[in-house]
């Protein structure tokens, strides 16, 4: 019984429904019990009476018989029906609002695997929600916030996701890859550790300050990871000396009818050098950077020969069918 009750209010109200039905049964008994020894009655009695009495059924076949039993069950009646009352409000709102849900399809499941995972609440993620809902992910958001805030098509996972119980209820293992925006550098490298712990092969991306925290992260394997000072810095003093440079990035990255991919190179590319690789990849889009051990060589700085297993990052376009 008291599990169709759980299942039924659902995990926010277990703890206020619980310490409710308490608090009656407390009522219950000891009012009962205090009401049969000033009564001189039998205490089965007295706990027949506290029922009736707390259920406001008022059958009227017990009844105080002396003023300190009067004040028993005036003591009872104001605890345990006002707490019952509070019970079954909170029973009937749970059960209406998930009755409600269901009608209009309104109640979330956990997105078909494999999904992105979001960690942290850094203001920016409503925005990294978007483009990735945009470019048709599932995205699993572990968040402490109120769900009414997560945007429609979003699964929340409600809690601080450097607790590992809350961790887990994102079932990480399922993901494909995971974002790590934290507000601070320490719960950044707390989450990667316990994300680590969890799922060894799971590719971690992340947001950061600190330069130490950036090389822990790398030593932990992570897959990507932005300093969210650098890149400013970096692109204001662009734009100081060029300034439509923030204007070009910008558009580079939001743009709906190009972007970029990523190309591994095969064996028989290796040992190409990047403008061969530029001419064969003409017909495919603009080749703008090769990835090699970890370091990004721009084709106009530099022309690195690429070896088996670096990429290519081209620049394509979007052709609507």
């Amino acid at each position: 019984m008291l599990t169709v009750i759980f299942k039924l209010i659902g995990d926010s109200h277990k703890r206020h429904v619980l310490i409710l039905a308490i608090i009656v049964l407390a009522t219950i008994l000891v009012g009962g019990a205090v009401f049969a020894a000033v009564d001189h009655l039998p205490v089965t009695t007295g706990f027949y009476w506290a029922v009736v009495t707390a259920t406001t059924v008022g059958y009227g076949d017990v009844t105080p018989s002396n003023p300190t039993g009067r004040v028993v069950a005036v003591v009872v009646m104001l605890i345990s029906i006002p707490s019952l009352a509070a019970m079954f409000a909170l029973l009937t709102g749970s059960a209406i609002s998930k009755g409600i849900k269901r009608l209009f399809a309104m109640e979330e499941h956990f997105p078909a695997k494999p999904y992105t995972l979001v960690l942290g609440s850094h203001r920016s993620i409503p925005a990294v929600l978007e483009e990735l809902l945009k470019a048709g992910d599932n995205v699993v958001l572990v968040a402490d916030i109120e769900s009414t805030a997560v945007r429609h098509g979003v699964h929340h996972v409600k809690g601080n996701p450097v607790e590992i119980e809350v961790l887990r209820k994102a079932k990480p293992t399922e993901a494909k890859q995971a974002l790590i925006m934290a507000d601070t550098d320490a719960d950044t490298l707390l989450i990667a550790v316990l994300l680590k712990e969890e799922a060894p092969h799971l590719n971690i991306s992340a947001t950061v300050k600190s330069q130490s925290v950036r090389d822990a992260l790398k030593g932990l394997g992570a897959h990507l990871l932005i300093s969210e000072d650098e890149l400013l810095a970096h692109t204001l003093a662009k734009s100081i000396e060029t300034p439509h440079a923030a204007d070009f990035m910008l558009a580079l990255v939001a743009s709906d009818s190009v972007f970029l991919d990523e190309v591994e190179i095969t064996s028989e590319e290796a040992g190409l050098n990047m403008k061969s690789l530029e001419d064969k990849y003409s017909g495919l889009g603009k080749v703008m950077a090769l990835i090699s051990q970890n370091h990004l060589y721009l084709g106009v700085e530099s022309n690195p020969i690429a070896n088996q297993g670096d990429k290519l990052m081209l620049l394509k376009r979007i052709h609507n069918s």
